[in-house]
């Protein structure tokens, strides 16, 4: 294997990596700092029992075994994978002369014709942190290469894992396979955590030192983890933090954000305002990579990483897992967003400058769920329609041939009460409809037309409105017919529009085109929601005494009944379809007429 692609982990190795940790250094480590060898060493971290079980299991080796091992230790950001996996590899090196553990660098390959070129003699044991990295490689390589003295050890986040396939490839068939799921703690390792932190008085304690004894806090360290195992990240590292700081952990998240603002990278950048971006990704399931930063930032990627991930990882602050930076924890990311409201920073420009950077970045770079960057605003749309608007503008200004980006914003904006602006963004962007890349993908024209019918409803254009969830419906060039789920939506709207126009206006064609609409309707397998629109159509219908309609009658009289809306349509758009010029063959289909 090529030198520094490995690190061998043996006596001597751990003779140079200990030292006499101070205490700062220590309490960082229970703050979430992520692991060093020094930190194994220096006797002051507890060591769990899985990690002891690990370690015996591996060092359990036959040479008559047909193939080696594998095992697998997995599960959230903040569980202690890695100080579990460091602590076990030190283990096998003091107890176990007859083993060789390696270490992979970060980035480091695994190729086949290396492992094969091991000499025999020795245990191998070949230990991969992010081993979602190197999944692939290596199911190859435990397929082709037989040999039971070598035996792997991969750690990875559950997440990156199953993004990377590794559930899917047959283990079992090929290595012995097991699996080390790591979530919270038990009765036994919470009491040695307990300990260690009592070993440091209230500084190591925080909130717990309140509790009489060591039996108190170990009993509220595993209520806050049982708390935290409900949510995503890390329910051991979150367990934690709330024991230890509580309801004044933001105050100790304010002031990291203050010490970091203090300190300004080569580049003229602070960490604060580094900090805050991932914060603010962290918090909403984005997956954020140092290409992201890059363009943020005006540095290129080894910049981002030693300039920014490596000091603010040191400061327990973030972390990197699957290719992309994060906050070390939930709580940290949301404490950190908290104290940015207090002063004042306009989280929705922060998140638009995300979603910018991450277009632009999208251009050059493979970016993991790349589409959550620019339909951001849907995630916000019902809890912050700043934020919404502003991330939506700013995938327009990006993207502004994008049909798809063009409706988020229209959409945010219609909700925000800004229909005139959603309103003239629709009618403008109706003008280069043909030159939109996405046009044709997914029904977004469609969507596009039903989201603008809503507007013009809005605006108090009824006319406008059954047009436009007409043409939505119609046979439009290079599109696909409308499907159920559509037809639900805008045959549903346009029956409800034509029946407020018959109450202000009483044409017997609009009244006859609600009976159709209803009608056509109730032949879906409706949502609960559509039910009730279609229901109410129904009732109207009834009350007015029109009478009901058999399947090919209502064709002619929805028809009818959209032309008399189209009629007294508000205004004159000629980019748009004429009413007379629609055709409804493809949602006359998925209805299930010949």
């Amino acid at each position: 294997m090529r030198e520094g692609d490995w690190l061998r982990v043996d006596t001597n190795f751990l003779q140079q990596a200990y030292s006499d940790y101070s205490e700062k250094e220590v309490l960082s480590y229970f703050d979430g700092r992520p692991p060093a060898w020094g930190d194994i060493l220096s006797g002051s971290i507890p060591q769990r029992g899985v990690s002891k079980v690990l370690a015996a299991d591996l060092m359990e080796y036959s040479p008559k075994s047909p193939v080696g091992r594998l095992r697998l230790i997995h599960g959230a950001s903040g569980e202690g994978k890695t100080t579990v996996a460091m602590q076990c590899a030190a283990d096998i090196a003091r107890s176990a002369p007859n083993s060789l553990v390696l270490w992979r660098s970060p980035n480091a390959p695994l190729d086949a014709s290396l492992v094969q070129s091991l000499p025999t003699g020795k245990h191998y044991i070949l230990f991969s942190d992010d081993a979602e990295e190197i999944a692939h490689d290596l199911f190859q390589i435990v397929n082709r290469v037989k040999r039971p003295d070598i035996s792997y050890v991969a750690i990875s986040r559950s997440i990156d894992w199953g993004n990377a396939q590794g559930d899917a490839y047959p283990w079992a068939t090929h290595i012995g396979y097991k699996k080390f799921y790591l979530r919270g703690l038990d009765e036994a390792d919470a009491q040695i955590v307990v300990a260690a932190w009592s070993q440091h008085g209230e500084k190591g304690l925080g909130r717990l030192a309140d509790w009489e004894d060591d039996v108190l806090r170990v009993a509220e360290l595993l209520r806050a983890i049982r708390e935290e195992a409900a949510e995503e990240d890390g329910a051991l590292l979150g367990g934690m933090i709330r024991v230890r700081y509580g309801d004044y952990f933001t105050d100790r998240v304010r002031d990291l954000i203050r010490s970091l603002a203090a300190r300004r990278t080569p580049s003229g950048h602070t960490l604060s305002s580094a900090f805050l971006y991932i914060a603010a990704a962290h918090s909403v399931r984005l997956h954020l990579t140092p290409s992201i930063l890059a363009e943020m930032f005006g540095v290129s990627n080894s910049q981002i990483m030693s300039e920014i991930v490596v000091p603010l990882r040191d400061e327990a602050a973030v972390t990197m897992a699957g290719g992309g930076v994060m906050s070390r924890h939930r709580l940290i990311a949301e404490s950190c967003l908290t104290v940015a409201e207090q002063v004042n920073v306009n989280l929705a420009e922060t998140y638009a400058k995300l979603v910018q950077s991450a277009i632009r970045a999208g251009r050059h770079h493979f970016i993991r769920d790349y589409e959550k960057y620019p339909n951001l605003c849907r995630f916000f749309e019902k809890s912050r329609l700043d934020i919404a608007i502003a991330t939506a503008r700013a995938a327009v200004a990006e993207e502004g041939d994008s049909l798809r980006y063009i409706h988020n914003l229209t959409h945010v904006l219609r909700k925000a009460d800004q229909a005139d602006e959603a309103g003239y963004i629709s009618e403008s962007a109706s003008k280069r409809l043909l030159s939109m890349r996405d046009r044709t993908l997914s029904n977004r024209e469609r969507v596009f037309y039903s989201e603008w019918a809503s507007i013009e409803g809005t605006l108090g254009n009824p006319g406008m409105s059954v047009w436009l969830s007409s043409i939505s419906l119609a046979d439009l060039a290079g599109n696909t017919s409308p499907g159920s789920h559509h037809i639900e939506i805008a045959l549903a709207a346009v029956g409800g529009t034509m029946a407020s126009m018959y109450q202000r206006n009483p044409m017997e064609k609009l009244a006859m085109g609600v009976r159709a609409a209803e009608t056509l309707g109730h032949l879906l397998d409706l949502s609960e929601t559509a039910k009730s629109y279609f229901s109410r159509q129904r009732r109207l219908a009834d009350e007015w005494g029109v009478p009901k309609l058999g399947l090919n009658d209502c064709k002619l009289a929805l028809e009818e009944g959209i032309a008399a809306a189209w009629a007294v349509r508000e205004r004159e758009l000629p980019q748009l379809i004429a009413m007379p010029k629609l055709s409804f063959r493809g949602m006359y289909k998925d209805l299930g007429f010949s």
